[in-house]
């Protein structure tokens, strides 16, 4: 894929996953799917070399951990630390 079709890509992924995150995170008792969420992103994380997705989500994944259950903060922290892995 050519460089600028691969940003624009990114660009719209990025979009849509922090616009799913919000939403999942109005919703009280959707802790599931937040544990899905993030475990299918920690899955995928080495794929992306994208220094705004790191800088978008590790806020996200920080206000998980203290807040969330044991699968929560589970799944947060491998997110986070595939992030440090892979940036």
């Amino acid at each position: 894929m050519p460089e600028y079709v691969s940003e624009q890509v990114y660009s719209r992924l990025l979009g849509k996953l922090i616009e799913y995150k919000q939403f999942l995170q109005t919703k009280i008792g959707l802790w599931r799917e937040n544990v899905t969420f993030l475990e299918a992103i920690a899955n995928q994380v080495h794929k992306f070399h994208v220094p705004e997705l790191q800088d978008r989500f590790v806020p996200i994944i920080m206000e998980e951990i203290p807040r969330g259950n044991t699968q929560l903060r589970h799944a947060a922290s491998k997110l986070f630390v595939m992030i440090l892995a892979h940036q």
